[in-house]
C-alpha cells in the first residue's frame, strides 16, 4: 500500500473526508508514523502551527503533511497543510477531545476539506493573485484563525478572526471567485528597523 492510499484509508476509516493533494506531492506523501503523512521529513510536530506558517514565508519546497496531533484531555486536532504554488494552507481542525462533539467536529472537517479543494483550484487559476504573490490561509481551533497575501520581502496578515474554519475559508473562497480584478499594486518597499 503506497503512502497516499495508506493516508486515504486512515481518514476514510474514520469517517473524515480526504483532502485533494496535487499529483506532484500525492505520489511523494508516506507514512511517517501513526496517523502522520508528509511528503517531507516532519522534523516538528506539526501541533506547532505557527513554526510551519513562519517557516512558509521563507518559500520552503511544496509540500503536503496530513497528521492527528495533540496531547491532554481535549488538545487534539487533524492537521492538513499545503504549500504548493501560490497557496499556502494550514489547518488546525478540532478532532478527538475528550470534551469536544467528534460528530461536530467531522462535519467542520468535511466542509472545510471541501473548501480547501476549492480554493487549491481558485488559487491556481483564478487570476487574482500576482505572480509574485503567496496567498496564506491558517484556520486553527485553538490558535486562531488568519489570512493575508505576502511577498518575499513584505508579509501582510489579516487580524485574527472569530470565524470558524468554515466560514474564514468560504470567504476567502469568494474573494478568490470574485470577477472582479484587483487594483495594481503599489511598488512595496522593505520596511526599515529602528
Amino acid at each position: 500500500m503506497t503512502g497516499l492510499e495508506k493516508a486515504r484509508s486512515t481518514l476514510l476509516n474514520a469517517d473524515l473526508a480526504f483532502p485533494q493533494i496535487p499529483e506532484e506531492l500525492a505520489c511523494k506523501l508516506e507514512e511517517q508514523g501513526r496517523w502522520l503523512f508528509s511528503t517531507r521529513e516532519v522534523k516538528m510536530s506539526p501541533y506547532n502551527i505557527e513554526k510551519y506558517v513562519d517557516e512558509s514565508y521563507h518559500s520552503p519546497p511544496p509540500y503536503a503533511v496530513l497528521a492527528h496531533v495533540g496531547y491532554g484531555f481535549n488538545s487534539y486536532f487533524l492537521a492538513y497543510y499545503l504549500v504548493f504554488g501560490p497557496l499556502r494552507l494550514f489547518l488546525g481542525l478540532s478532532l478527538g477531545g475528550a470534551y469536544m462533539n467528534h460528530e461536530e467536529n467531522v462535519v467542520e472537517i468535511k466542509k472545510c476539506f471541501s473548501l480547501a479543494d476549492e480554493i487549491l483550484t481558485a488559487a491556481m487559476n483564478s487570476g487574482k493573485l500576482f505572480p509574485d504573490e503567496y496567498l496564506t490561509i491558517v484556520c486553527s481551533d485553538f490558535y486562531g484563525s488568519h489570512w493575508g497575501l505576502s511577498l518575499p520581502e513584505y508579509v501582510r496578515r489579516s487580524d485574527l478572526t472569530n470565524d470558524c474554519a468554515s466560514e474564514l475559508l468560504a470567504k476567502i473562497l469568494n474573494w478568490l471567485n470574485d470577477p472582479k480584478p484587483r487594483r495594481s499594486r503599489l511598488p512595496i518597499k522593505p520596511r526599515k528597523n529602528g
